[in-house]
């Protein structure tokens, strides 16, 4: 997720360039690792299409690179936004290229012989291990890799460029104590794979969401370019629809950061784009609309603290029930019992309220509908114990629908999957906790989101 937001939200070159320079000029390594000459070059010859050839060749900008990757270190990350989005397009455009002379399954290893000596050249505490990867060619939701030879500083060693952020399976590990040249190696068997695998096999949640918004909170903040780009995308879904197109125009000359919340709860262009892109994890349309989703978290947390007064007042024992009413298909409740007991995370901005009543409409239980089935959430907050996260409020005063008591949660909060039964032939029950931060293995995670929010912060204000 991370090499999307600095493909789509890196400053201009002419910004960044300077600001990336200064970082390699500042580290610590740069004494060891690079020169001024190599770097005035950078500066005055770089162009986007030499990205490949200044991460092959022996200079600073790949070992920096190199290590900021290896150490997960947000902060110098960010400062090579720009450069990652070059070398990820160039990459991209040179890997469109080269599909039609490539077969089906590409071994990376073009070179066996090359690859291992590469493996055996280096001594001391480390162990030598050779990879060899398998890369399907007719997947084409994997991050891009191409046969970079001709773009390469090192046109002779038949190097295969796989982007940042590419996901490998261990297929197979065993060492090698053959008697001969190389001798007394590990190795690795590999197959690169993309996202969808990893999230379908894993008994995990999707982590992505867990900072999310912590990042966008503290990316660049509102803009008449970020803006443009929310609009131009809402205009292109609503193309020929002269209503919708309409209130775009009435949304653009009219809003404000404190109506978010009442523009987000009208059923219009702007809760079903942004429900829409979360679902189906459009990175590209999360970060054109940041503006207006960060607005609307913020909004959630100013008006939170008088629904925690009011929770207080309302609850029995401490504990709150909120409720929501939807139709879901088999498969997605036959998913949600296989993960009772354990945690699930929300991709959108979700809807509860606290009347029983209001849940059960939404939920059809009297309907005829045989394709999916009506359920009602039962979602119980002890208010005493919870540490708010996340924003969650009554939004009944902001909200379009007044009526309807909503209670309205923020992407990403956690809940816990406690039940889910048949209460009568047309409706089922789920119930879940939210969640109440006594679970290790999340706790581990929101510090380590935590601090990624931290460095975003403090790369922002040094623009």
């Amino acid at each position: 997720m991370l090499t999307n937001i600095l493909c789509h939200s890196s400053p201009p070159e002419s910004v960044a360039k300077p600001q990336l320079i200064e970082y390699c000029r500042l580290a610590n390594t740069f004494q060891e690792y690079g020169d001024e000459k190599q770097l005035a070059e950078f500066n005055n010859d770089y162009k986007a299409n030499k990205s490949i050839y200044w991460y092959t060749c022996e200079s600073f900008l790949f070992r920096l690179l190199s290590k900021a990757t290896r150490q997960w270190d947000v902060d110098a990350l960010l400062d090579f936004g720009f450069y990652v989005s070059d070398l990820n397009e160039q990459l991209y455009q040179f890997q469109k290229q080269q599909f039609s002379s490539f077969n089906n399954i590409l071994r990376v290893y073009q070179d066996y012989e090359f690859a291992l000596r590469y493996a055996h050249s280096r001594t001391g505490l480390y162990e030598n291990v050779l990879f060899i990867i398998d890369i399907n060619m007719n997947d084409d939701e994997m991050k891009p890799f191409a046969h970079i030879d001709n773009l390469s500083a090192f046109p002779d060693t038949h190097e295969i460029l796989l982007s940042m952020g590419t996901i490998f399976r261990i297929d197979w590990i065993h060492r090698v104590t053959r008697v001969d040249e190389y001798t007394d190696h590990w190795n690795v068997y590999l197959t690169v794979c993309h996202n969808r695998d990893i999230i379908t096999d894993s008994d995990h949640f999707d982590l992505m969401l867990l900072y999310l918004m912590d990042i966008l909170c503290h990316l660049s903040s509102k803009s008449d370019f970020i803006n443009e780009k929310m609009l131009e995308r809402c205009r292109l879904y609503c193309q020929g629809n002269e209503v919708e197109l309409h209130k775009i125009d009435l949304f653009e000359n009219n809003y404000h950061s404190d109506n978010a919340i009442h523009e987000y709860t009208k059923d219009t262009f702007l809760y079903r784009i942004l429900n829409r892109a979360l679902r189906t994890e459009d990175m590209g349309t999360i970060l054109d609309f940041r503006y207006f989703i960060v607005d609307l978290y913020n909004q959630l947390y100013k008006v939170q603290t008088d629904f925690d007064h009011y929770s207080f007042v309302v609850s029995e024992g401490h504990k709150l029930t909120v409720y929501r009413g939807q139709f879901m298909s088999m498969k997605e409740l036959n998913q949600l019992k296989r993960n009772i007991g354990r945690y699930i995370i929300i991709q959108t901005f979700l809807s509860t309220t606290l009347s029983s009543d209001i849940a059960l409409l939404y939920a059809g239980h009297e309907s005829q509908n045989s394709v999916y089935e009506s359920v009602l959430f039962v979602i119980d907050i002890d208010i005493q114990q919870n540490i708010r996260k996340r924003p969650f409020a009554n939004i009944g005063k902001f909200s379009h629908m007044r009526h309807e008591n909503e209670v309205l949660f923020s992407v990403g909060t956690i809940f816990q999957v406690k039940s889910l039964k048949k209460f009568t032939s047309r409706l089922w029950i789920l119930h879940l906790n939210l969640y109440n931060n006594d679970n290790d293995e999340i706790n581990e995670i929101e510090k380590y989101t935590k601090l990624v929010s931290l460095l975003v912060t403090h790369n922002q204000m040094l623009k």
